[in-house]
This record gives C-alpha cells, sequence and structure tokens, in this order.
C-alpha cells in the first residue's frame, strides 16, 4: 500500500515466469546481491511478469487487460485431485513457530478467495492461544467473513521487515459461533475496533487450522517448510473429490422457505483443485432460490459398480463471476443446455462440507 495512502490496493493478475537477459539488465541493482544473486548472469534469477486484469484501491475500481484464457486453460489441464499427504509431519515445530511469531497480536495480510475463486487480500490482526490456536476477529458482515464462508482456503503472510524475512501459513478457516469461546477470546482492544461486549453481533471469530508453515529469509535461500496432518475440511474434500470421480448422477437436496426437504436429480457433482466442489445451475432454477434463502444441502450418490454410498452434507453458495464460467465449463454441461461458459444462466453452486460419509453398500448390508 502507497505510504501517503493507507487503504490497501488488491490486483488480481496471472503471472509469467521470465529470464529475459536484456530486461533483466534494466532491472538489476546491486542491493540484488544482498538477496544472494551474483550477477546478471545468474542462472537463478528471474522476474515475474504481472498481467493485471483488475484492480481495486478502497472503493475506486479499474479493469486491466483481458483474462488469457489460455492461461487458465494450462491451469485446468490436472488428471486427478490431489492425494492428502501422509508425511511427515512437523506439528509440534510448527506449532511452536506460530506461537513465537503470533503469541503477540500481528497485523497481517490474509489472502482468501473473492467469488470462492479469485484471490483477495485484506489486513487483520491475528493471534494465538494455546488453548485457541491461530485466530482472528472481524464483523460477519465484513468481505473477508463472507468469502471465507464460501471457500475456507486461506494464506496468512506476516512481513518482518526488520529481518528481511516472512512467515507465510496456508490454513483453513473456520467462523466459530460458541459464544462461550467467543468469551474466552474477547480483549479490551475490541471495543475500540466497533465490538463492544462478547454478544455483539459486530463480533465475527475466525479459527484458522495450519496446513503448511512457512519462513521465508533471506539469509536461508532454501525456504522452511513445515507441514500438519491433513484438517477434517481437507478429508471430506477429498471424499467429495472421489465421488465426484464416479462422474454418476446424484441427488441433491435444499430447503425451502417454508421450510420443506426439496430433492431433485442433478447430472453430476465435480471438484476442481481451486474453486473445491461444485455443482452447476441455473439461475433462474427453484433451487437457486432457496439456496440464497437457506444455504443448508445434502447430496446423496451411489456406484453402482463398487457399492459404494456418499452422502455430503454442508453450506452452499452461489458465484456468478462470468471468469469463473471459462475454468470449469467442460462438454456435460452442453448436453443441460448450456452452450458457453459466457451463458447468463450458468450459475456455479460451490459446495463447503460439514460432513461426510462413504459406505460400502455390499460389505455393510450384504451376505456375510
Amino acid at each position: 500500500m502507497p505510504p501517503d495512502d493507507p487503504t490497501l490496493i488488491v490486483a488480481q493478475a496471472y503471472v509469467e515466469v521470465r529470464q529475459d537477459k536484456e530486461i533483466i539488465k534494466d532491472l538489476w541493482t546491486d542491493d540484488m546481491k544482498d538477496l544472494g544473486f551474483s550477477g546478471i548472469d545468474d542462472e537463478s534469477l528471474a522476474f515475474f511478469l504481472l498481467h493485471i486484469v483488475h484492480l481495486k484501491h478502497g472503493n475506486q475500481e479499474f479493469e486491466g487487460e483481458p483474462m488469457d484464457y489460455t492461461i487458465i486453460d494450462k491451469m485446468n489441464h490436472y488428471e486427478a485431485f490431489p492425494a492428502l499427504r501422509t508425511g511427515p509431519f512437523q506439528e509440534e515445530e510448527g506449532t511452536n513457530l506460530i506461537r513465537g511469531h503470533f503469541r503477540a497480536e500481528q497485523n497481517c495480510h490474509l489472502v482468501s478467495f473473492k467469488d470462492g475463486y479469485f484471490h483477495d487480500d485484506m489486513m487483520v490482526f491475528v493471534h494465538y492461544s494455546d488453548e485457541f490456536g491461530l485466530h482472528c476477529m472481524t464483523s460477519p458482515n465484513s468481505t473477508q467473513y463472507r468469502e471465507i464462508l464460501a471457500n475456507p482456503n486461506v494464506s496468512i503472510l506476516l512481513e518482518q521487515r526488520e529481518t528481511v524475512s516472512q512467515v507465510i501459513i496456508d490454513a483453513v478457516a473456520t467462523p466459530c459461533a460458541c459464544i462461550e469461546t467467543k468469551k474466552k477470546l474477547f480483549h479490551d482492544r475490541l471495543p475500540t475496533r466497533g465490538i463492544a461486549t462478547p454478544e455483539s453481533p459486530e463480533y465475527g471469530l475466525i479459527l484458522f487450522m495450519p496446513r503448511v508453515v512457512s519462513l521465508h529469509a533471506v539469509s536461508d535461500p532454501t525456504p522452511k517448510e513445515l507441514y500438519f496432518p491433513p484438517t477434517k475440511y481437507d478429508k471430506d474434500i477429498a471424499l467429495i473429490a472421489k465421488a465426484a470421480a464416479t462422474h454418476r448422477q446424484c441427488y441433491f437436496a435444499t430447503v425451502s422457505e417454508e421450510n420443506e426437504v426439496h430433492m431433485r436429480m442433478l447430472g453430476a457433482t465435480y471438484c476442481h483443485p481451486t474453486l473445491g466442489p461444485y455443482v452447476v445451475s441455473r439461475y433462474t432454477l427453484r433451487k437457486n432460490k432457496e439456496i440464497a434463502a437457506n444455504p443448508s444441502f445434502a447430496i446423496g450418490l451411489y456406484d453402482h459398480v463398487t457399492t459404494d454410498e456418499y452422502v455430503i452434507e454442508g453450506h452452499a453458495y452461489q458465484l456468478h463471476n462470468r471468469m469463473i464460467g471459462h475454468t470449469i465449463f467442460n462438454d456435460d454441461m452442453k448436453l443441460v443446455g448450456f452452450t458457453t461458459p459466457d451463458d447468463e444462466l450458468l450459475t456455479i453452486i460451490r459446495l463447503v462440507p460439514t460432513k461426510t460419509e462413504c459406505i460400502n453398500v455390499m460389505k455393510a448390508y450384504g451376505p456375510a
């Protein structure tokens, strides 16, 4: 952010990694030797060329270059959803690193996902407690709180300019509504931020479950990365990815305004490495209106080949950004009437699981 303007600038962009020698000559300064580079002919020296698609500065928004969808196509050429990490884990060492840096409240960058897919960056105060771990407070009406509801994947960045180092935490964020937890974490600085009491409707508490903690320092060119065991959320996503890979039709249940359960068939459930689990729908359909009023959903899916039965429960959030359509559009969607990714009726419904279950029917109920 500019030193004379405290308003955060957030740019959505894609990056090219380049090593053009002529450009490196123009960019080179002797300060780069302090970062470990020997000179302009250093083979490890590269630069990032940023292509700005959209920029936000306070209440002002600016459009940049059109999105290069060939870049998105390259990102989407994946063979399988990433598997859960199996170890080794350094949970104790990682927790100690977090405790050492966040025992005192720190002002950090919190990177969440705008529209469930595109990075967004805001400044928040992050704190660590031995009982509840890493957490922050924000209004339930804030942008970051709403973004985390729709996609709990976040990254926390703590800059330490004195030591030219940074701590980066890849984590799952979970809004916490427990009043007892809120009371225990309430402190005397919150009233100055508009949160008068633990019962205040403006008191939104977010807990972070780390996946990876990285320490980057100029003094050590190799980042230190400490891994934690998979979170419940990651295990739920892995199970949904397994269900989606069956390419089976599923039952999708939502709750009506009359508090009645409505069930219908869907062609498929999908799971994207960045977007996560989702289904697609027409914006005008009844289920979209029901999800807008009550995000609770349930999915039932049966694979008759393996006799595995999947049950998924959670909250659903509708994403309307047209660029997301280009990242997930496939031939299946043409079969249900969507002609292009820019179809105005195409709505992506992102699924945030709270409970998943897989039962092999033959083993559970079949002959002994």
